[in-house]
């Protein structure tokens, strides 16, 4: 089975997509929540250049997985996947995990953190470090990747030229030259896992396991056109003993002034027919995944 996530190699998107498959791999298959994923010695992770070719490849062929990274704890959502997830009515989240990403300015081995005139990196990346670089007179230069923005620094081979990504990245000829220079110490990222519900995988078929991590629920619906209509099913949620961990909407483009709505809720205590009860009081309601609360790794 084919997983699809951003390259190139040694990017954040490729480094968590192995760690989690990895620990999917420990598993036996009466343990694991996800059997059908490894299939015959594992999944095949493919790295593509951007999320956009990624989404083309799921639209294309129902057979097909990916990871893709949808929110940050210090530059929020990624609007790019989120939005996609909210236009594709196809689309399943099977699971989730979440990456833990230190963030540290990488350059030459004999260069200067005070005489850098060019960075380079993922948006995101500049986005995670904007205290870091509120003084910063120098140019900067988007990238696709982490990795990508070290490659071109290896290439340019300029002492005053530097990038912003993971420790890993270092190597020989390339240094640490600022530490974990992220806005925030504790910098999470949230990965899913993501397919098509027209998938033959059987893994739509698979129940999650109420074990102790607890199960979570992504949901976009539409209220009803009334006063009050949001506040009342988020009121039923709490009632219910649903915990709510997310909440985001987006215009609905053929409907002027009318909205959609994102909402993660943990699910512990709460009844076996919540959705059926919530989509009583909706305009429609869509249930984009049950799944496990992800765990943590840290790269």
């Amino acid at each position: 089975m084919k997983i699809y996530t951003l390259g190139p190699d040694k990017s954040f998107s490729s480094l968590g997509a192995k760690k989690f498959l990895q620990n999917l791999a420990k598993n036996s298959p009466a343990q694991s929540k996800l059997p059908l994923l490894l299939g015959e010695g594992g999944g095949e992770v493919v790295l593509k250049n951007s999320f956009a070719e990624i989404w083309e490849i799921l639209r294309e062929n129902p057979e097909n997985f990916a990871i893709l990274p949808i929110e940050n704890t210090s530059s929020s959502s990624v609007h790019e996947n989120i939005d996609a997830i909210f236009e594709n009515s196809e689309i399943k989240i099977f699971a989730e995990f979440f990456l833990q990403i230190n963030l540290h300015l990488i350059g030459l081995k004999d260069g200067n953190a005070e005489k850098i005139r060019e960075i380079y990196s993922h948006p995101k990346a500049f986005a995670q470090c904007k205290k870091f670089l509120k003084n910063f007179t120098g140019k900067i230069h988007f990238t696709d990747s982490t990795s990508q923005a070290a490659a071109i620094i290896r290439e340019k081979n300029d002492p005053e030229i530097a990038f912003l990504g993971g420790k890993y990245l270092a190597d020989e000829n390339l240094e640490i030259l600022a530490e974990n220079i992220a806005n925030q110490k504790q910098n999470f990222t949230r990965f899913v896992l993501v397919g098509s519900s027209r998938t033959k995988s059987g893994l739509e078929n698979i129940p999650p396991d109420k074990g102790a991590r607890g199960l979570k629920s992504t949901l976009i619906f539409e209220t009803k056109h009334e006063a009050g209509a949001l506040a009342k099913i988020l009121t039923t949620i709490s009632l219910l003993n649903g915990n709510l961990l997310k909440i985001e909407s987006r215009p609905i483009p053929e409907k002027p002034h009318s909205y959609s709505f994102w909402i993660d809720i943990d699910l512990t205590g709460t009844p076996e027919n919540l959705f059926e009860i919530l989509a009583k009081n909706l305009h429609s309601l869509r249930i984009v995944g049950v799944y496990e609360q992800g765990k943590t790794f840290v790269i």
